[in-house]
């Protein structure tokens, strides 16, 4: 069963769960054949724009999902985009730009437009991304890199929210997410102590950077950190949260942790299609702290404590578009 269907149960219409397109399509490595998958959710706000990731086992309800947690982020903060991701079922070692190359080359010429995004926890995915776009300009204007300051940032306006703005706190870090390093320095800036941890590392605050559904109802009980934060899409099952909100950890879902990531990607994508840097590096963590900050004062009232957003995080999304679904 979908996760995102757990959260919403019968809020909403069958047809939610729904995708616009699945794409499937051959791609040529030097001597094997993989498939390529692509899926579209929504364009009702904008082009469609997701991930690529490699995954030999990524399961299309896990893809479906991640499309759904990204639309309802865009529509929480507000961003002009649609909602699509895709996988490149082939080991990660297995002929790698060749493999993008084509999957690229597929959908710029196949399918509406679609802006793509390297995965979040392969450095050399964004490197081979860069690479392929020098190599042939038509590629640049719907290649978005992932933008590690923005994630970062947003981390750690949502850490300070959670914290009570107490930044001298034991932190771990969990996952292989290239963004680590900056967000590392960010938070040793901020007064924190910062390490690589496990599961069951004793912390005040554990960031899952990378990987699916790492944490659920099995293992929960190893987390001994006061806060969680789902620092990539989909780290947490619902019912593994659900097991951690009574336990009294607080969450940070991923709709919220993710979203300086989105909003980086949204002004990057804005400075591509205008021709020209409009969003530098300062305006860019101005408009950050300002539009989670905004949002957060919508969602958030005395009534609403962080350790019960998720739903109210859905619903809330759910709210601005109930006349489409």
């Amino acid at each position: 069963m979908l996760e995102t269907k757990k959260i919403l149960q019968n809020n909403v219409n069958d047809s939610f769960f729904i995708p616009n397109k699945i794409l499937t399509f051959k791609i040529r490595g030097n001597n094997n054949v993989y498939k390529g998958i692509r899926v579209q959710y929504s364009r009702i706000f904008g082009p469609y724009a997701g991930g690529v990731i490699f995954s030999e086992e990524m399961d299309l309800d896990t893809l479906i999902d991640l499309t759904i947690i990204s639309f309802i982020r865009n529509i929480l903060f507000n961003l002009p985009l649609g909602s699509s991701i895709g996988c490149i079922c082939a080991p990660r070692s297995q002929d790698k730009k060749i493999l993008i190359s084509q999957y690229i080359n597929y959908v710029r010429n196949n399918i509406d437009e679609d802006i793509l995004i390297p995965d979040e926890g392969t450095e050399d995915m964004s490197e081979l991304f860069y690479e392929i776009a020098n190599i042939d300009e038509k590629y640049i204007t719907n290649i978005i890199y992932t933008d590690y300051l923005s994630y970062s940032i947003g981390i750690a306006i949502l850490l300070k929210f959670a914290l009570k703005g107490n930044f001298n706190v034991k932190i771990g870090i969990l996952g292989s997410n290239p963004a680590n390093t900056t967000l590392f320095s960010l938070l040793e800036s901020l007064g924190s102590e910062v390490f690589s941890a496990n599961l069951n590392s004793k912390c005040d605050a554990l960031i899952i950077t990378s990987g699916k559904k790492i944490v659920n109802s099995f293992n929960q009980d190893k987390i001994e950190a006061k806060i969680v934060v789902e620092g990539s899409d989909l780290a947490i099952t619902y019912d593994g949260y659900k097991k951690l909100r009574n336990r009294g950890i607080i969450v940070v879902p991923d709709v919220l942790a993710n979203s300086g990531k989105a909003i980086g990607i949204y002004l990057k994508w804005v400075n591509n299609r205008i021709g020209k840097v409009m969003y530098n590096e300062e305006e860019t963590i101005r408009f950050l702290y300002e539009k989670i900050n905004r949002t957060l004062r919508e969602i958030i009232n005395e009534n609403k404590k962080l350790d019960e957003l998720k739903e109210t995080l859905f619903l809330t999304a759910l709210s601005k578009i109930s006349h489409t679904y």
